[in-house]
């Protein structure tokens, strides 16, 4: 992976969590994927179970992000950037600074996904 890649593989990542389409959600995937949205917990385990998990949670679907990959090394990217999001009138629902731990396969699919993430304090 490079950059690029990186940065192609966070662009499709949007589009999916906007979207909120499972076909859209599993392609981002390797059918073995691991997926922590939080490190105190176990994880999620498989495709279908990340898949799951995207579909039933309950965020606004209006929100800009701007995530950049900042470190590549081999098959493994750090990334970092925020996510606003909007209740449906338009009021901020919350920004959220994100960092990404991400290692890939060969076709650019996602294996391991780790994710932290802080709110901002107003």
């Amino acid at each position: 992976m490079n950059s690029d890649q990186v940065q192609q593989w966070l662009a499709l990542y949007v589009d999916a969590w906007r979207a909120n389409e499972p076909e859209l959600i599993a392609d981002l995937f390797t059918p073995d994927a691991t997926y922590y949205a939080d490190p105190f917990d176990e994880g999620l385990h498989g495709r279908q179970a990340i898949v799951d998990e995207w579909l039933g949670v309950e965020m606004p679907r209006r929100f800009e992000t701007a995530y950049r990959p900042v470190l590549v090394d081999g098959n493994r990217a750090f990334a970092t950037g925020y996510t606003r999001y909007f209740n449906e009138d338009g009021s901020s629902h919350g920004e959220w600074g994100n960092a990404f731990l991400l290692t890939f396969d060969a076709n650019g699919k996602c294996h391991e996904y780790r994710e932290w993430f802080m709110k901002r304090r107003l």
